[in-house]
């Protein structure tokens, strides 16, 4: 049984090939998700048509004044669904694979679905690399579903919490009682709610400020939160910029995953 990534990358396959052939990484299988391009379609028509497609697959809602591109909302449910319900349970029912080492990876566009999908279901994954993530577009919105992803977590340790909190009676709150001390009434802080994933996560160190800003803020939001069972890495990829980093994402996650190939 093999380890799998599904990715998002075209170029993942061939930089698998190469790293393999010189006996770097483990055997993986590697699942390209991609568009098939029409017959005599040009380049440009092909990347207008492109983008299209992967705002209607990754983004998490409008934003018509980034780009003109068509609406999408909570980076297309239909698209999740096809991911979990339909393209994983094909491939482990073809392939030998591992379920415990099970990645997702993608850039820029492809890095925010990444995201979405980490903080709605994060147990469709067990790895998650996200490369140069468009983090910015619609003033951030993707960093709403962690909000509430985060939020609903906490809520559900709150509901499970042995001792909920009622709030006293005039009478109750005057006439202090034992149970009511200091040392009695304090408890333990609940605990932090659970994220079960691996995070790999970078940037380059050519790419914009906002970019760059984002991913450093991303980074600094995830630690705070204190997440259970989460483990991040990031990291900031000298001389690149958003363009030629896709390389390097394949290749560093590569190795990253490598050395994290178990659940």
């Amino acid at each position: 049984a093999e380890p799998c990534m599904f990715s998002l990358f075209t170029t993942t396959s061939r930089m698998l090939a190469w790293a393999q052939s010189d006996k770097q990484f483990h055997e993986y299988l590697i699942v390209g998700i991609g568009y098939p391009r029409k017959q005599d379609e040009s380049p440009v028509d092909l990347w207008n048509r492109l983008r299209e497609l992967r705002a209607r697959d990754f983004l998490t809602e409008p934003a018509p004044h980034e780009h003109e591109l068509n609406p999408v909302i909570r980076g297309n449910p239909s698209f999740r669904a096809f991911l979990k319900h339909e393209l994983i349970p094909w491939v482990e029912a073809t392939y030998a694979t591992r379920p415990e080492c099970r990645a997702f990876a993608g850039a820029s566009f492809s890095g925010v679905g990444v995201l979405s999908v980490l903080w709605t279901d994060p147990n469709t994954f067990t790895h998650y690399i996200a490369g140069s993530p468009s983090v910015w577009w619609g003033e951030r919105c993707v960093l709403k579903v962690e909000e509430e992803y985060y939020a609903k977590q906490s809520g559900q340790l709150e509901q499970h919490s042995t001792q909920p909190i009622t709030k006293p009676s005039s009478e109750e709150s005057s006439t202090p009682s034992p149970s009511s001390s200091p040392s009695s009434s304090s408890s333990a802080a609940p605990p932090a709610p659970s994220l079960p994933a691996k995070m790999f996560m970078c940037i380059g160190s050519l790419e914009t400020e906002r970019m760059i800003k984002d991913t450093h803020d991303l980074d600094n939001r995830l630690r705070s939160r204190g997440y259970r069972d989460f483990e991040l890495y990031t990291t900031v990829i000298g001389d690149e910029d958003h363009q030629t980093i896709k390389p390097c994402i394949v290749s560093r996650s590569l190795a990253w995953l490598n050395k994290n190939d178990t659940a």
